[in-house]
């Protein structure tokens, strides 16, 4: 594939982190302002290129035709959910007595399990076209990268010595121009049941605040039914929603 190309056309980009990591090529397709005819030109183009993955992004309600998916090797692997609430008077004042900073600079294997636990209703996950091993190692260098402060402010622990490593769960925060953002959230499976999300999340408003945030923002997927009933019990809304599409050009029919 040739990225300059991609690039050039505006519409399919190619994703340059993704395509060095995965070992193969991988561009993003925005379909907002696109019809179904205009998607099925950049796929074509995409198996020109020999683009092994192209994720497709579309707003609700608008699905894709199956016959596009069937063409190209295609499936709905995620739709992704975006939930946003204010942080203001509300937000408690104290912060669970458990609950501190993780501040060493490299994840433990404890910490790193819980981070692919936190993916398992991810789309690199769900699709079975994606290779396990890169599912694994994309979020161990999530958590990785968090606990080295390059894409994560703080990464706070709950900590209970009856679970692995001490930690019954965690969860990471960034906060720019005064919007907070939750990476990624995860409870031990022994400590689930025991409003540890609760108390991670109400930890984390508290610090978000604190750090110069007046609003928040957190992404997960619309099928992780737990995520989305902790969020909404934390006076969180649904701000939008998106369906995302894997197509795998090179092993669909492409162009022929």
């Amino acid at each position: 594939m040739n990225g300059a190309q991609l690039q050039e056309r505006a519409r399919l980009i190619a994703l340059a982190w993704e395509t060095e990591h995965f070992g193969f090529p991988v561009a993003r397709l925005a379909a907002q302002d696109l019809d179904d005819d205009a998607v099925q030109n950049e796929l074509e183009h995409a198996y020109r290129q020999k683009t092994r993955l192209v994720v497709v992004i579309c707003p609700q309600p608008r699905f894709l035709p199956q016959e596009l998916l069937a063409r190209f090797a295609g499936s709905l692997t995620d739709q992704k959910v975006t939930f946003a609430r204010a942080l203001g008077a509300d937000v408690a004042a104290g912060v669970d007595g458990t609950i501190g900073e993780f501040t060493a600079t490299e994840p433990t294997a404890e910490l790193i399990d819980l981070a692919v636990a936190s993916g398992v209703y991810s789309r690199f996950n769900v699709d079975v076209r994606f290779p396990r091993p890169l599912f694994l190692e994309m979020y161990r260098i999530w958590i990785t990268r968090s606990v080295r402060r390059e894409i994560a402010d703080v990464v706070l622990i709950d900590r209970d010595e009856s679970c692995p490593g001490g930690i019954a769960g965690f969860i990471t925060l960034a906060v720019s121009a005064g919007v907070g953002k939750i990476g990624l959230i995860a409870v031990a499976e022994q400590a689930r049941e025991r409003g540890i999300g609760r108390r991670l999340m109400a930890a984390s408003h508290r610090w978000m605040l604190d750090h110069g945030a007046r609003e928040t923002r957190v992404v997960t997927q619309l099928t992780n039914k737990p995520a989305c009933a902790l969020y909404e019990r934390s006076g969180y809304a649904i701000s939008a929603v998106e369906n995302f599409y894997h197509f795998w050009p090179l092993a669909g029919a492409g162009d022929a």
